[in-house]
């Protein structure tokens, strides 16, 4: 299992794509306009101490999202992601 170091600068923004294993830190830090999509979906991860070792998948599970609503998310936040990148582009 990988931690995140919150206190060390990376750049998290080399994060394209969500997996079911993308760290919750790791989308809340390279794309922090997705965190009320987040809070929207009930996914309370701004700021909880276990977004840096625990995945999407794991959140969801521990909110009690079955297959096919983790699947849902993180295709929802690929979308969104699409949209944030292509607008850097513009």
């Amino acid at each position: 299992m990988e931690l995140i170091d919150l206190h060390t600068p990376k750049d998290y923004s080399k994060i394209k794509k969500v997996e079911r294993d993308t760290l919750m830190a790791e989308i809340i830090l390279s794309y922090p306009q997705l965190s009320q999509e987040l809070m929207d979906m009930g996914m309370h991860c701004v700021g909880c101490p276990f977004s840096s070792f625990e995945s999407i998948e794991d959140g969801c599970a521990v909110h009690g999202m079955d297959e096919k609503q983790i699947d849902e998310i993180v295709d929802k936040l690929n979308k969104e992601i699409k949209k944030i990148e292509a607008e850097k582009r513009k």
